[in-house]
């Protein structure tokens, strides 16, 4: 796992850093899948997930690989990093992830036991019930600014942690 600090519930920034996660790592179709486990074959598993608590929140990247490709997913991630650091995410790539992110928090609330989990969490978080619409009005207001800037800081290189398990040399990070 590689990551860095993310964002509380208190901060707006979370739902910028939940469209770049998406882009990232979030799915199937997303960058870091495609290139490490698609195109080189070099995991089993790639992806990655942000969470927002009340006093702080994350950002990470995980992968399972096997201790001879480690370094190049290591690597791959680190240079899809800087990238996305660099130039940012395409027009195309933010707009499929906003309806993403939107379509999988509406298909979310179809139970009725995801609903009162929302319900409560806003409740306890929030002190009341954030309108769903509220919720989609704030993943529909990320842009590309906003998203240069969560990119800055989430996924600076100086600031990221790396935690691994396995079969490492000794001289292996």
């Amino acid at each position: 796992m590689l990551g860095n600090a993310g964002f509380s519930k208190a901060e707006k920034q979370r739902y910028t850093l939940s469209i770049l996660n998406n882009v990232l790592g979030g799915n199937m179709s997303s960058r870091l899948f495609q290139e490490i486990r698609e195109k080189r074959g070099l995991a089993y598993s790639i992806g990655s997930y942000s969470r927002s608590y009340l006093d702080g929140g994350f950002f990470c990247v995980y992968g399972g690989t096997s201790p001879g490709t480690y370094e190049q997913v290591l690597d791959l991630t680190r240079v899809e990093f800087a990238n996305v650091r660099k130039n940012g995410l395409t027009d195309d790539e933010l707009s499929k992830a906003k309806t993403q992110v939107r379509g999988a928090l509406v298909l979310g609330l179809e139970s009725m036991n995801a609903r009162m989990n929302r319900y409560g969490d806003s409740l306890l978080s929030y002190g009341r019930v954030i309108p769903i619409a509220e919720v989609l009005s704030e993943y529909e207001a990320v842009t590309h600014h906003g998203l240069a800037e969560v990119a800055a800081q989430v996924l600076d290189d100086s600031a990221l942690t790396l935690t691994s398990i396995g079969g490492f040399s000794e001289s292996a990070d």
